[in-house]
């Protein structure tokens, strides 16, 4: 049995659940709480392994303590007078988390010492700390206490021995006496007769610890301020945040972390908020170089980075031992935008119960999922919750009612059901797939076989000069092995060539192209006719490596994240912020940020979609509204209605003249009005690897 004894006010009650929770988790017997409470009461309760006995304590207590902590810290010592039926416990302070099974130390062999702790150290004594910290002479008759070795709080206590040697009233005694803390009062009530322990029982950081390991042992954040102060430097506050638990989790019983697992995430922050929040985390990536190490900043013990080749690698992650032994059984499991989640869950033999989609997502691969029988559903939007998302088990689903795609502001937290029942959520007139196999056992034809496509772009005035490099890069690199035609609206002399139609237009002022070019393609819509995919790029796009039909063919509207904001959380993204355009968009909405230079889709949809921005922008241009970024923001504004269902990453629309990411290289560029050549060369190096520490 492991007995703890802790006292508090109303002030510090809530950091105490923290440590009992990392008590519990690593525990091999069960944990008997005291706690003294000043100046409030809490109801006792009792589940699991967890006992809660509250006592209420008053009276006044002479002395001086810290303002942080007040006289409720001396109320723990009661422990000696009120608790008969404990043999030993150990005093524990709420700025303390244990990282190590404490029942070990409760086996120790007291003997008839009173107490064991963590001594000071030689030379350190009750005379010494009167001298030097307190600055006061012993009090008179308590000279015979001065050689008393000095030891630091908190102490394991023998509870029998301290009954016969009458400690409680001496305790007091010194107290009375002494006019200090209670530290130095039971320095002086326990007449020397204690003995050390191994320091692991009580670690001061920094220097009892390591800045990077996981510490085995208890450690102790003296002084101020604490660990969950926000923004407050104080040495590695992620490993108290790594166990935080509430009152309320631990009269629940629900002190056992929670496993997230996250697929691709969008970007850092929520990973970090569960960690804070006291779950576990652990992280799939098939990108290259994902785990050689660990996100940006962190350092917590419950964060497990894996990169994974082959998908299969992800179904075998989610079953393994993990710490302490126990198999890995995930409360969640949570995709990135985009990323398709039923070919990480296609090799899974059981699957988690609850999954997590994260839009936008195509409304075939939602299809996909839910025929895997996840047949319940509770949607939420994005900044409904907190970052990280709730827990999925908390939350009321229904039954699917049916399938379509998730737009960039959407979150789908499906429950596994079972095999799908015949038309529970498809479609009357779509085609049943029952359960996981034969949803995954069609494989489609490879994306662009047997497919027209139309690449549409406008180049008027200077424009024109970009079309010979552009032309080139399209002939080459894009979709090679695809039929493709260019049609070009331009003004001035045409240009002549095999696979380019020119449709001749008349230049307009430089301020109505935007609005003007593409009511051009709208009054020219039929001329697409027979294609099966339209691709609109500006004259300064340039394709500098291969872009293949699957990449770039596989859904029905195509649209790229802009570089500068690419991987960068909502609150970081500079939306059109002009409320009196229609390109406005409100801080709750929108989830990327996408670039103007080019897009895709069928015909059918992609000219429905300029219809729409046309007459956007005509009634921006009726009240004299301009948004910032032309027709890029009404892009933006398209998609965070209507989400794309196949998203390019930046290296697609990689603005010329910046220096690649590590690692990557870019695939198109964007050149700025007025750059040339050496800007694309520059852009088109790769950047230099560097060891990652």
């Amino acid at each position: 049995m492991i007995r703890i004894a802790i006292s508090t006010d109303v002030v510090g009650f809530r950091a105490y659940a923290t440590l009992i929770a990392s008590i519990l988790r690593r525990s091999s017997v069960p944990v008997d709480v005291r706690c003294w409470c000043r100046g409030f009461s809490q109801e006792s309760f009792e589940i699991g392994n967890l006992k809660v006995e509250f006592i209420e304590a008053a009276g006044e207590i002479p002395g001086r303590f810290p303002g942080y902590v007040g006289p409720a810290v001396f109320d723990r010592l009661r422990v000696i007078r009120d608790c008969p039926d404990w043999d030993r416990c150990l005093i524990m302070d709420y700025d303390q988390v244990a990282f190590c099974d404490l029942a070990p130390l409760f086996e120790m062999d007291l003997g008839d010492r009173l107490l064991a702790a963590k001594m000071q150290g030689p030379g350190v004594d009750l005379e010494y700390a009167m001298r030097e910290w307190i600055r006061r002479p012993m009090p008179e008759s308590w000279e015979d206490a001065a050689a008393n070795p000095y030891f630091s709080m908190g102490p394991l206590l023998n509870l029998a021995e301290m009954r016969k040697a009458g400690t409680w009233e001496k305790l007091m005694a010194a107290q009375e006496a002494f006019q200090a803390d209670e530290n130095l009062a039971l320095v002086a009530a326990t007449e020397g007769r204690t003995m050390d322990f191994d320091r692991k029982w009580n670690l001061f950081p920094p220097h009892e610890v390591s800045d990077t390991d996981l510490p085995d042992g208890v450690v102790h954040w003296l002084g101020w301020p604490k660990p969950w102060h926000e923004d407050s430097k104080v040495w590695r506050p992620e490993l108290w945040e790594s166990e935080r638990c509430s009152w309320e989790h631990l009269r629940m019983g629900l002190w056992e972390k929670p496993l997230a697992v996250e697929v691709e995430p969008d970007d850092d922050h929520g990973v970090e908020e569960l960690l804070k929040r006291g779950w576990k985390v652990r992280l799939f990536s098939g990108r290259e170089g994902a785990a050689a190490a660990e996100l940006p900043g962190f350092r917590y013990p419950d964060l497990e980075i894996r990169s994974v080749e082959r998908r299969g690698e992800f179904a075998a992650g989610l079953e393994d031992p993990v710490s302490g032994g126990q198999l890995a059984k995930p409360d969640r499991v949570r995709f990135g935008s985009s990323v398709m989640a039923s070919e990480w869950l296609a090799g899974c033999a059981q699957l988690p119960e609850h999954v997590i989609l994260r839009g936008p997502v195509a409304r075939d691969e939602v299809r996909r999922v839910l025929a895997m029988g996840y047949g319940e559903l509770c949607p939420i939007r994005h900044g409904e919750w907190p970052a990280g998302g709730p827990m999925a088990r908390v939350l009321d689903y229904a039954v699917v009612e049916g399938s379509r795609a998730l737009d960039a502001s959407e979150e789908w937290y499906l429950r596994w059901s079972g095999p799908p029942v015949h038309g529970a959520w498809e479609d009357p007139e779509s085609e049943h797939r029952d359960g996981l196999v034969a949803a995954m056992a069609q494989t489609p034809d490879e994306p662009g076989t047997g497919r027209k496509v139309a690449v549409v772009l406008t180049a008027c005035g200077a424009e024109r000069r970009h079309l010979p490099f552009l032309l080139e890069g399209i002939r080459k690199n894009f979709l090679p092995g695809v039929e493709k035609r260019v049609f070009v609206f331009g003004d001035g002399v045409p240009m002549e060539a095999e696979d380019v139609t020119w449709v001749r237009v008349d230049a307009v002022e430089a301020e109505r192209v935007p609005l003007e070019r593409l009511r051009w393609l709208l009054g020219s819509g039929r001329m697409f006719a027979g294609y099966d995919f339209l691709f609109l790029l500006k004259p300064q796009v340039r394709v500098k490596k291969r872009v293949e039909a699957a990449e770039a063919l596989s859904g029905e509207m195509v649209a790229v994240l802009h570089a500068a904001y690419e991987g960068e959380p909502r609150s970081k993204i500079r939306f059109e912020e002009n409320k009196a355009s229609v390109a406005w968009i409100a801080p709750g909405e929108g989830r990327h940020y996408y670039c103007g230079s080019w897009q895709g889709g069928s015909p059918e949809r992609l000219l429905a979609a300029l219809r729409l921005i046309v007459e956007w922008m005509g009634q921006d241009e009726a009240g004299g509204v301009t948004p910032v970024w032309g027709d890029e923001s009404y892009w933006n504004r398209y998609w965070a209605d209507v989400a794309p269902e196949r998203v390019l990453g930046a290296d697609y629309a990689w603005r010329a003249g910046t220096k690649a990411r590590e690692g990557r290289t870019p695939k198109m560029l964007v050149l700025a009005a007025g750059e040339g050549k050496k800007s694309e060369k520059k852009a088109a190096r790769p950047a230099r690897r560097v060891a990652v520490r």
